[in-house]
C-alpha cells in the first residue's frame, strides 16, 4: 500500500497492475480509512476464492508476471 495515486505512477514507470483481477479503485481514495477498508475488502474477496479460482487467475496473469520482472530489470539497470 502506498499513497493515492501509486498505481498510476508504476504505470507510468512502465509497469502494469493486475486489474481486473485485483479491484485497484482503492488506489484513487484520498481517505486513509477508506483506502484501508477497500483493500481489506479485496482481501477478502481474494481470501473467498477457491484454489481452482486462484489457480486460474495466476495463469492469466503470468503474462504482466514477466512484464513487470523485465520492466523491473530495465528500471534497476538503468539506476
Amino acid at each position: 500500500m502506498s499513497g493515492p495515486g501509486s498505481l498510476e505512477k508504476l504505470h507510468q514507470l512502465g509497469f502494469k497492475t493486475f486489474s481486473p483481477w485485483i479491484n485497484e479503485t482503492y488506489d484513487l481514495e484520498p481517505n486513509v480509512y477508506l483506502r484501508l477498508e477497500a483493500i481489506k475488502q479485496e482481501i477478502d474477496r481474494l481470501a473467498s476464492m477457491s484454489l481452482d479460482q486462484l489457480l486460474t487467475m495466476h495463469t492469466e496473469m503470468l503474462q504482466i508476471f514477466e512484464h513487470n520482472r523485465v520492466e523491473y530489470e530495465k528500471y534497476i539497470n538503468s539506476r
